[in-house]
């Protein structure tokens, strides 16, 4: 079933409902009973995909912590406009979902790399064994022409830590979602060419404990990459996860957005204004990679 809040046309849900009529409900303007009638279909036995913006998450997550995560029930979450959105103004930036739901129980919160990820975990959470809710999220706009719609992978697992480039040197960088492609442009700076490795970090939550494990065993420099506010987003809870493991001699540092309200504008002059466009990310990782 899939479940939407009056953004059927902004979530791509048209087609879906047009296909399969009785599976679709767009329930109106009221984010907080699209949760709790996914909550209700799900301890009924259905799988239901709640598809809502990020910025609109907002409003229900009572409902996401007491009537879906509380109660362990799988319903999957599409959170759409995830990062920067640009022209709709402040409000509809999606930047504070991951603050929100990293400290929720019983909740895996996924952040696919590309479309072809995407899909793939779409494809997989219909038919998984789940024990839980999982939020996947992602960003607005369009994508560069690939080979995006590749056969369906039944054995495919939920997102893990994966290594994009082995580097040479001593350093590393662990990019969150779609902002991998931005970092892999950022390394292509002569000062950081072939020297730093690039990781994807895929699962946000529960982190994938064994290949961190590998990668700060690897590495005396860390950095990790996001578009989302440094406090409370994944880069804390990599920093969290370094600390509680005691890798006292591996430096981590975190490129995000300092605490402040990210105002309208389009998302390439916000990305240059933020410093998380490739110029700036790659300013910003020479500082680091080189002091």
């Amino acid at each position: 079933m899939a479940i939407t809040p009056a953004m059927p046309t902004g979530s791509g849900l048209r087609a879906l409902m047009q296909a399969f009529p009785q599976r679709c409900l767009d329930v109106g303007i009221a984010e907080q009973h699209a949760v709790t009638l996914a909550a209700g279909m799900a301890a009924e036995g259905l799988r239901p995909f709640c598809v809502l913006y990020a910025t609109f998450l907002q409003r229900a997550m009572d409902q996401v912590i007491h009537d879906v995560a509380l109660q362990q029930l799988p319903v999957v979450f599409l959170i759409d406009r995830a990062g920067l959105v640009g022209h709709d103004g402040a409000t509809h930036h999606g930047l504070y979902d991951l603050p929100m739901l990293r400290s929720i129980p019983n909740l895996t919160v996924l952040s696919p790399r590309n479309a072809v990820e995407l899909r793939q975990q779409i494809g997989l959470l219909a038919t998984a064994d789940l024990d839980g809710p999982v939020a996947l999220r992602y960003p607005r706009g369009y994508i560069a022409p690939c080979d995006w719609q590749q056969p369906f992978q039944a054995d495919l697992p939920l997102l893990t830590t994966q290594c994009i480039r082995k580097g040479k040197g001593e350093g590393a960088v662990i990019s969150v979602g779609s902002l991998g492609d931005t970092v892999a442009q950022a390394l292509q700076s002569q000062e950081l060419l072939f020297a730093v490795a690039h990781y994807d970090l895929g699962r946000v939550k529960p982190l994938d404990e064994s290949a961190l494990h590998a990668l700060f065993s690897s590495y005396n420099k860390v950095v990790v990459a996001e578009e989302g506010p440094l406090m409370g987003g994944a880069g804390s809870a990599v920093l969290e996860w370094k600390n509680k493991h005691n890798y006292k001699d591996v430096s981590l540092h975190c490129i995000g957005f300092d605490d402040q309200f990210v105002p309208h504008a389009s998302p390439r002059v916000l990305r240059e204004k933020m410093a998380i466009d490739a110029p700036g990310i790659a300013q910003q990782l020479i500082s680091f990679f080189t002091s």
